[in-house]
């Protein structure tokens, strides 16, 4: 779950989509370790449905990227690009 949340905290500086997904991620590993604890039946549904809402995520994603790699162009709407303009690796 540590690494879920690192990438998580550093999806914040990138577009929405995988914020949004590693959001889902995250819900979906905090949900079953509460889950396995407790055995909440609730938490298990949240977690079911983080984990589809993440998969619907990485496959837009997913989509997004090839298609605006193969055009050059943004195709599908992914958000705003929150990293900022000059990159510290360039």
């Amino acid at each position: 779950m540590f690494v879920v949340f690192v990438l998580w905290v550093g999806s914040f500086r990138i577009h929405l989509v995988l914020l949004s997904t590693f959001t889902c991620v995250l819900v979906v590993f905090a949900g079953m370790t509460v889950a396995g604890f407790t055995g909440s039946q609730t938490w298990l549904r949240v977690t079911g449905w983080s984990g589809l809402l993440a998969a619907l995520g990485a496959a837009c994603l997913l989509a997004g990227q090839i298609m605006a790699s193969t055009w050059g162009r943004q195709v599908l709407p992914m958000g705003r690009f929150l990293a900022p303009e000059e990159h510290p690796e360039a």
